[in-house]
């Protein structure tokens, strides 16, 4: 399997311990934590509320599951009210796995951009699912958005000018630190770097995704001397900012 990219590696709890969900030849039904104590529950919906009570992931012993109704990491209960309670068996290496698939899978996409970075559909993808642009969800360094960037972040905009329709893009990777009260990796900053116009949708797409690997490894991590390179296209307002803040400064 790939490894995760190390920026994201590290930002990764420790696994959490975990309990085993059991069933014995006496029919009792056990939950059995890490250091081998055995908790005795009468029913299924006892057990269920008990792991929800601690930080554990959960193991379900497969015999225990096949005697309860349920299949491979998967059970479900009737409960007294009618409804049904669902128990899932899924641990921290296992959301591991998950993401290092993400991450393999862009690996590809990454490989076929490359290998032919003028085609619309392939710069798309590079860009959707690029590392630099993926955010954590809900509470928890497990949890990432790892698609869609385009689809559902990026700025976009038409104008006529001097007769020609132009279409513009505007993008940014995720915010690393906490800034201004938003917490790190759930949101995306501005980047002039990835800031691109052209006469048409597809070509402007294509322009971003070579702007996205000129500034960003295929990992997320940033390459050096990109705005250097990217100098020319530096927008007007980029510079007039650049010299303000340098008038600011306070003389020798």
């Amino acid at each position: 399997m790939t490894k995760l990219p190390s920026w994201l590696n590290e930002l990764l709890p420790e696994d959490r311990p975990l309990q085993t969900l059991s069933y014995d030849a006496s029919r009792k039904l056990f939950l059995v934590e890490r250091d081998n104590k055995k908790l005795e529950y009468e029913d299924i919906a006892s057990a269920h509320e008990a792991i929800n009570e601690v930080d554990y992931d959960l193991i379900a012993d497969q015999s225990a599951v096949k005697q309860l109704g349920g299949r491979r990491g998967f059970l479900t209960y009737k409960t007294d009210d009618g409804n049904y309670g669902v128990i899932l068996d899924h641990t921290d290496e296992d959301r591991r796995r998950g993401l290092e698939t993400n991450f393999e899978d862009f690996l590809n996409v990454a490989k076929t951009y490359h290998d032919d970075p003028h085609d619309f559909l392939k710069s798309w993808n590079y860009i959707n699912d690029h590392p630099v642009f993926w955010t954590r969800l809900k509470d928890s360094f497990w949890h990432w958005e790892t698609t869609g960037y385009l689809t559902n972040h990026a700025h976009f905009g038409v104008w006529e000018d001097e007769g020609k329709v132009l279409y513009s893009i505007d993008a940014g990777g995720h915010v690393e630190g906490s800034l201004d009260h938003v917490e790190p990796y759930v949101t995306h900053y501005a980047d002039w770097r990835l800031e691109v116009v052209d006469i048409s949708f597809e070509k402007a797409v294509i322009q971003l995704a070579e702007r996205v690997a000129i500034c960003f490894h295929d990992d997320g991590t940033d390459r050096e001397n990109a705005k250097e390179i990217l100098e020319r296209v530096k927008p007007q307002w980029v510079t007039d900012l650049e010299q303000r803040l340098n008038d600011a400064k306070p003389s020798d």
